[in-house]
């Protein structure tokens, strides 16, 4: 047996018989899918091939059709940019319907979806259907928004290959949905790999730069504000927009 399923959507089998001789099972010939039609039924399909992996692709089709009917093979023939903006679609629905999704995190969403559909377009991409999609493809568009300038008022910030790794966390979660759900054949991702990321060493200071930060702590205008911090462990932005009303005298707090 090469793989099984749920019960009664289809398993797929490889031809066998028993060696008289050392007891074993051995496998030849061609593989097979064994479904049940109703209770207690079942038929056979043979994919007449005896590669595995032609097999594995072709019974990943036969799943498709069987398991999910019309929804799956729509969406697999379904091109790329239609279908991430689809998937965008759908979670902006379940951010404003059921509410189980932040406003936050459906802008993220966006903010990734949107760089990816226009590369797609620029790079004549948009029509290819999910089913065609490649590896490569995705290895191209990581390698793409590594060298793309984001702009931020008057600088530009190139974006980090940190950055980029968890836009494409995103994307890569989408195409695995859809090969787990059967709309594509096979799980691209695993064949692309994020950029590695050097780790930076820790750069100590030296004592000539602790004596000025020492100093510029000493002078009277920065001098209660690191008091403060370093008494409280407060965040500067804390610091700086604290008010009277957050400070309690008599218990001696801070909210």
């Amino acid at each position: 047996m090469v793989k099984r399923l749920h019960y009664g959507k289809g398993s797929l089998f490889q031809k066998s018989r028993k060696n008289p001789r050392t007891g074993k099972r051995e496998y030849y010939g061609s593989f097979f899918i064994k479904y049940m039609t109703e209770p207690g039924k079942y038929a056979m399909k043979n994919l007449n091939t005896t590669d595995r992996n032609t097999a594995e692709t072709l019974y990943s089709e036969w799943i498709t059709q069987r398991a999910h009917g019309d929804d799956a093979i729509v969406d697999g023939d379904k091109p790329v940019k239609d279908f991430m903006l689809s998937w965008l679609a759908r979670r902006e629905e379940e951010q404003r319907t059921r509410h189980n999704i932040k406003a936050g995190t459906v802008n993220r969403y966006r903010n990734i979806i949107t760089p990816f559909v226009g590369y797609l377009d620029e790079r004549g991409l948009a029509t290819v259907s999910m089913r065609n999609f490649k590896s490569s493809h995705l290895s191209s568009y990581l390698t793409y928004r590594v060298n793309q300038t984001r702009f931020h008022g008057q600088s530009d910030v190139k974006l980090t290959e940190s950055g980029v790794n968890k836009e494409y966390k995103i994307i890569r979660s989408i195409f695995a949905k859809a090969f787990k759900k059967r709309i594509i054949p096979l799980d691209i991702t695993e064949e692309v790999i994020p950029f590695r990321l050097e780790i930076q060493q820790k750069k100590l200071p030296t004592l000539d730069e602790m004596l000025e930060v020492m100093r510029c702590i000493a002078e009277p205008e920065v001098r209660d504000f690191f008091k403060v911090g370093l008494l409280t462990g407060e965040r500067s932005a804390e610091i700086t927009h604290m008010k009277w009303e957050n400070i309690d005298f008599a218990k001696e707090a801070i909210s």
